[in-house]
């Protein structure tokens, strides 16, 4: 997924009211996600050129935003409507086999006859139910909200429609009892894992005329990542020099209200021994997490069915790496980050509150 956030971060102004606007409706919207990631990357590119150059914003999208909106993401040309209505048809009968087959060989206990036994389709049907709402929900917000608005946060609209998402997720079973959409589960097994069968021979077949260009798509992709890692670093520290500044505020207010002083010196020194225990903090953690785990494979020796719990620790281990990987990182590049403020700061003579103020 590509960090708008980031992206809208590194812009001013109205550069990035214009760009929150135009990412909210691509976002929000019955936009094909490649199209949505293609055209969002054409933009930040356009609007960081127009920024340096200092053209105004209606130089690129006119006065009328939504119309741009709608003529920049409409990729009917590209993409044919039959196609995309064909390959969601063929998503939605690949889940259905898939349910098909985990009621019939994992939830169900008891032996049934495959040809003559039924099942409730229900929790795929409220499932499609929620995906219309988001989609209407997301529309909703663009004409209601995006353009209404002089400025817009997405942040709570995201909320809102992963609330709804989960909300159906967790419903969703409570109405297969209630409400029952029985459909042979013979016919509908071998229906949907034949369309299923079809769709993926059909890819793979394209995947093999397409492999050049495929190869092609995977270098611009790997491109691509790059160019996001970078913008993602250099958000990221503007994040870490708001946090900076923040930090040192606190930390005035709370020895003023004590009656001492803290000085800009002190503050930047805490800073510094910060990054000299970058890697103290990363043993720590790990060994916090090696202990929990510990606890949990000791664990797997004393209870009356060991199977569910090996099962837990191992997907637990798991999840610690993935952990551990993420704080290393996010501690490296904090780190990095506080470099490249403080050599910036003590080259130019200005304190961090200065440099943040210039970034804005």
């Amino acid at each position: 997924m590509i960090d708008t956030l980031a992206m809208a971060n590194l812009l001013k102004g109205e550069y990035k009211e214009a760009f929150t606007k135009i990412d909210m409706y691509g976002s929000m919207g019955n936009v094909d996600m490649d199209i949505y990631e293609d055209r969002i990357m054409n933009l930040y590119d356009m609007f960081v050129e127009a920024q340096e150059e200092g053209k105004p914003v209606e130089k690129i999208i006119g006065k009328d935003i939504e119309g741009f909106c709608k003529a920049y993401y409409n990729c009917r040309e590209e993409k044919k409507w039959y196609v995309d209505v064909l390959k969601r048809f063929c998503n939605i009968m690949t889940i259905i086999f898939v349910y098909c087959l985990l009621e019939t060989f994992w939830v169900r206990e008891d032996k049934i006859d495959f040809f003559e036994d039924n099942i409730n389709i229900m929790p795929i049907v409220v499932g499609l139910i929620v995906g219309f709402i988001l989609v209407g929900l997301g529309k909703l917000i663009n004409k209601q909200v995006t353009f209404k608005k002089e400025k817009v946060n997405p942040a709570p609209y995201s909320i809102l429609l992963l609330v709804v998402f989960v909300v159906g997720v967790i419903f969703a079973p409570l109405f297969k009892d209630d409400i029952n959409i029985s459909v042979p589960l013979g016919i509908i097994t071998i229906v949907s894992g034949v369309i299923t069968g079809i769709y993926l021979l059909v890819k793979i077949i394209i995947k093999i005329v397409n492999r050049d260009k495929i190869k092609l798509a995977k270098e611009e992709k790997a491109q691509r990542k790059e160019v996001l890692d970078e913008i993602e670093f250099r958000a990221g520290i503007k994040d870490v020099a708001d946090g900076m500044v923040t930090r040192y505020n606190k930390k005035v207010t709370k020895h003023q209200k004590k009656g001492k002083t803290y000085t800009y010196d002190e503050f930047i020194q805490s800073i510094r021994k910060e990054m000299k225990d970058e890697k103290q903090y990363n043993i720590v953690v790990g060994a916090i997490l090696i202990i929990w785990a510990g606890i949990s494979v000791v664990r797997c020796f004393f209870v009356a069915e060991p199977i569910p719990m090996i099962v837990f620790t191992a997907l637990l281990i798991v999840a610690e790496v993935f952990i551990y990987k993420w704080f290393v990182k996010f501690n490296k590049e904090q780190t990095l980050s506080y470099e490249i403020i403080l050599g910036e700061c003590e080259k130019r003579d200005i304190t961090v509150d200065e440099y943040v103020k210039e970034m804005e």
